[in-house]
């Protein structure tokens, strides 16, 4: 009623999607007669989102594992550590390792590393390398960063 939109009791709410733009439709009615349709475009400001971030489960509903033998190398990939953020590019997101890692290390292009990209992910460019002892890694804490937003923990 008018009534209503003058006393600021009709909110427009959004449903939390990545959309830019958005539309309502009015129309008027004295009770017996009834306007046009009138559409009102809404433009929506976005706000950089958090990252997430998760790791792949098994049949079991656990965290998959690294399948590695000793001294072997494993190639971790995006379908294992899935990270996603709506408004970043995967090179522009980080995973950094913040966890001690036990029983070999992690590298990326070749080099031990701590942190990498999504894009490096992706094209099969991190490993872990067993360091060939008898230990067997047990846990990793990994965290992803956007840049800006808040950011998303794995563990």
């Amino acid at each position: 009623t008018q009534q209503d939109l003058d006393g600021d009791l009709v909110n427009y709410i959004h449903d939390g999607t990545e959309t830019l733009t958005d539309q309502m439709e009015f129309q008027l009615s004295d009770g017996i007669n009834s306007s046009d349709r009138f559409k009102y475009d809404i433009q929506l400001i976005p706000v950089n989102d958090a990252p997430t971030l998760r790791v792949e489960i098994d049949a079991q509903g656990m965290p998959l594992k690294m399948p590695i033998q000793e001294a072997g190398t494993y190639v971790l990939n995006p379908a294992v550590l899935i990270g996603f953020d709506a408004e970043t590019t995967p090179a522009a997101l980080i995973y950094h390792i913040t966890s001690a890692v036990s029983a070999g290390s992690f590298t990326v292009e070749g080099v031990e590393a701590t942190s990498f990209t999504g894009t490096q992910l992706a094209t099969g460019f991190v490993q872990f390398e067993h360091d060939g002892s008898e230990n067997i890694p047990d846990s990793l804490q990994i965290k992803l960063v956007d840049g800006s937003a808040s950011d998303a923990e794995s563990g």
